[in-house]
């Protein structure tokens, strides 16, 4: 590999006021395009060899969830579902990328409210992101060091039993550490 330092790692905390800049429409937390076209630079710069190190971009990817596998040359995608809720559309677009980039496929929904896709090429993984994206789903910060999901009842709001409805403040709390300085 060449000695060429990757670009830093932007991690940086997003004030109240950029983060309301977000358009939320689709999901709970917002699809960047940016983010995905950065990640697809320099996932293309490792598989060149552009990367100092493979571990610089093992902690590169996992915290855009991404997780290396045991067999060589795929990736197994984490999908966030904050509270467990998933629209027909995501549903829709999780099953796109299951039936396009994974070659058994095989989808997974995870005890975390995850969703997980095995067995993706790495140069494949932009294409996944966007597809999800378009539909409101994000991989940022599914793998790593991070707070992986937060997880909540999908039924809130339709319980009766319910003493006040969870889903804005699960939704708060999901948007606060993602892209968050400490996460």
């Amino acid at each position: 590999m060449t000695s060429t330092a990757p670009r830093p790692i932007i991690r940086g905390t997003k004030t109240v006021e950029e983060k309301r800049q977000y358009d939320y429409s689709k999901g709970v937390l917002p699809y960047i395009p940016e983010e995905v076209d950065d990640f697809e630079t320099e996932a293309t710069r490792y598989l060149n060899g552009e990367w100092p190190t493979e571990e610089q971009f093992i902690m590169y990817r996992l915290v855009r969830g991404v997780y290396g596998q045991r067999q060589p040359d795929v990736q197994m995608m984490r999908i966030k579902i904050p509270g467990g809720a998933l629209t027909p559309g995501h549903l829709e677009a999780f099953g796109d990328v299951v039936s396009q980039y994974a070659p058994l496929k095989k989808g997974h929904i995870t005890t975390r409210e995850n969703l997980q896709v095995h067995f993706v090429k790495l140069a494949d993984t932009p294409h996944v992101m966007r597809i999800l994206g378009d539909a409101g789903l994000v991989t940022r910060e599914a793998c790593g060091n991070t707070v992986r999901n937060v997880a909540g009842d999908p039924l809130s709001g339709v319980k009766l039993e319910e003493p006040f409805y969870v889903a804005p403040y699960l939704a708060a709390y999901a948007r606060y550490f993602v892209r968050h300085e400490y996460t």
